[in-house]
């Protein structure tokens, strides 16, 4: 089973400092099996360089979220391989070997589902981390122009919205759905040395602080202190 990881990422330097705090960090699993990819708007061209997805739409926060995300998922469809795809974001530090280890239980097709910060199934997809198989990507791709209603503004209600669409009354049955933690304390003491002992079965943590001071920059050490949890 090949596993693509697609970030949804931008150009602001905060988010910058994300990518490469996650390529340092989660983003070194990429191997023969799992391929960890990044994505860009306002580019010169749709192009694809090294792990880098760089496209020519708008890159700004919120409603052009949703173009930027179907054009990517395009890009990869046509040209990466890959069996089962996650969607995460930056906001995100990623237990990879785990998530691997989970998916490839499953059969590759009509698969979807998501990450969540409770045991509860939720109708609706998260952004922090959506799952789908390589034929889910092209059903939703072959739907991505449905109507929209009025209230969606994100890329997750948009693809959401498409599965409704494309299950119906199934929907719910082939929904796969895997655990998250929030983190949205701002400091670093819930990261103690028993942090990893308590969650060690959680495979996706939400390091973006809640009412952050400034640029955010707790949300890099939080991602960096999990990367030593994990990784003594």
């Amino acid at each position: 089973m090949k596993l693509l990881i697609l970030v949804l990422a931008s150009n602001d330097d905060f988010t910058m400092s994300l990518v490469n705090t996650i390529k340092s960090t989660w983003g070194q699993d990429s191997n023969d099996n799992i391929q960890i990819m990044y994505y860009y708007g306002d580019k010169d061209k749709n192009e694809i360089i090294g792990d880098d997805i760089f496209l020519t739409c708008d890159d700004s926060y919120g409603a052009p979220m949703i173009k930027k995300t179907l054009d990517a998922l395009q890009i990869v469809y046509d040209n990466v391989d890959f069996d089962i795809m996650f969607r995460t974001n930056t906001s995100n530090y990623i237990r990879t070997k785990m998530l691997y280890s989970i998916l490839k239980k499953y059969e590759p097709k009509d698969l979807y589902g998501g990450t969540y910060p409770n045991m509860l199934d939720y109708n609706n997809l998260s952004g922090q981390g959506m799952i789908f198989s390589k034929d889910v990507v092209g059903k939703i791709l072959k739907n991505k122009d449905i109507k929209i209603p009025a209230h969606i503004w994100w890329e997750d209600g948009l693809i959401t919205h498409a599965l409704m669409h494309i299950y119906k009354e199934n929907y719910i049955i082939n929904y796969k759905h895997l655990k998250r933690l929030d983190i949205k304390e701002n400091s670093l003491s819930m990261l103690g040395n028993m942090f990893s002992f308590y969650y060690n079965d959680i495979v996706a943590f939400r390091v973006k602080t809640s009412n952050p001071p400034g640029d955010r920059s707790l949300d890099v050490k939080k991602m960096l202190k999990l990367y030593d949890l994990f990784n003594k």
